[in-house]
This record gives structure tokens, sequence and C-alpha cells, in this order.
């Protein structure tokens, strides 16, 4: 039997998005990070990335992640994110044995970062460009993050709409809620019930919708 531990969550500030990530899965963004949780000059450096965030905290530390990120939410198993081989993200302490262990054994590590050159990457650059994309600086360990990055799906596991890559939930089993402000749960409900009749050929929603206000209590 699956208990919290089991669930990571996703946020987002629209409505609309909770109904398309229901519909099309969800979309693997691009995003501009800073390297801050690596030693000396890369931790200035900038990557461009696609991912998905999902964040393995409780629901009742829910409220302070939610304020940062939106009040509409889905919950969904591990076992479905991990099928994605999804990763937790790795705290690294600017202090730490681990960082000066990356700042020490990789001198030229800067050059290598600003490869930009797919083709002529080597594999330890590929591994160092990789476990970069799964480190963020220990100001950030409360966010309990987990990722899910293209390059480790199976192409025929990814979705392409209109150039961005999506990951779709094929099984309803694996949402384990919805959270969304209660002003908006009954026509959520709805149209949940018209996707999902659409999608699954069965409109029965298997999984609580959990309103937002709900965290403020718990």
């Amino acid at each position: 039997m699956n208990t919290e531990k089991d669930f990571l969550y996703h946020f987002t500030e629209n409505y609309d998005t909770i109904l398309k990530i229901l519909k099309d899965g969800f979309r693997l963004s691009g995003c501009l990070e800073q390297r801050k949780g690596l030693p000396g000059e890369l931790s200035l450096l900038k990557t461009k990335v696609s991912v998905l965030c999902l964040t393995d905290i409780r629901l009742h530390e829910i409220k302070y992640h939610s304020e940062k990120y939106g009040s509409f939410g889905i919950g969904v198993t591990k076992k479905w994110a991990q099928s994605y081989h999804a990763q937790p993200v790795i705290y690294i302490d600017k202090n730490s044995g681990l960082c000066k262990a990356i700042e020490e054994y990789f001198p030229s590590i800067k050059n290598k970062f600003l490869n930009t050159n797919k083709e002529s990457r080597d594999e330890e650059e590929m591994f160092l460009l990789n476990l970069e994309l799964f480190c963020k600086d220990i100001e950030y360990f409360t966010e309990r993050e987990w990722r899910i990055l293209p390059q480790f799906i199976d192409d025929k596991l990814l979705k392409t709409i209109k150039g961005e890559y999506y990951i779709d939930i094929s099984n309803q089993d694996d949402i384990v809620c919805i959270i969304a402000p209660r002003k908006h749960i009954p026509q959520l409900n709805k149209d949940i019930r018209l996707i999902f009749n659409k999608k699954y050929k069965n409109e029965n929603i298997p999984f609580p919708i959990i309103p937002y206000e709900y965290l403020e209590m718990i």
C-alpha cells in the first residue's frame, strides 16, 4: 500500500496548466540555471536545461512550497516518476568535502562546461554535464527537489508538442491527488471528467481533489 513517502508533487500558478498536464502530460520546460552549488567560477556558469521539477515534501509542508510556485498542484507516484529516471537533487555546501573534491579533481572543468559542441564531448564531459544538472546549493535543501531530464528517457516515451518535450501519465492510478483553491473544485471536477473520458475512456476520478485552503490548517 502506498504511503505519502511514495508520492511526489508538482505545483503551478495556473488552473489551465493542471488541465494540460492531465491531458498531454508534463512539459519538460526549458530554463536557464546558474549552478550556485558548484565551487569557484563554476558557480557563475549558466546552463540551459529542459527539466521537470517535482518535490518530495509532505502535505503538511506544502503550504510554504506552494506559496512560491503556485496554489495548484498534482501528486504522482514515485514509481511513475522513476519510470522516467527521476533523480533527487544533490544539495552541496560550498565548504563541503564533495565541493572541494570537484574543484580539485577537475581543474579544467570550466572549459568542459563551456563546450557546447555535443558531438565532440567525451564521456568525462558528458558525465560532468549530467552531474551538474542535479547539483544545487544547500540553501535550497528544503525544496527536496527531484528532477526528470529528457536525455535519460527512452525516445519512445517522450512526446513532442510544438518542439517541446512532454512525458505522459498513461495510467490514472499514477495520479494520487490534485490540489486547487476551493472555489475552482466544482469546475475542476467537470473538466477532469471530460479529459479522462476522452483520454482513458473512463470519467471516474480515482483520487482526491484537495482544497488548497486545507493545507493552511495542517
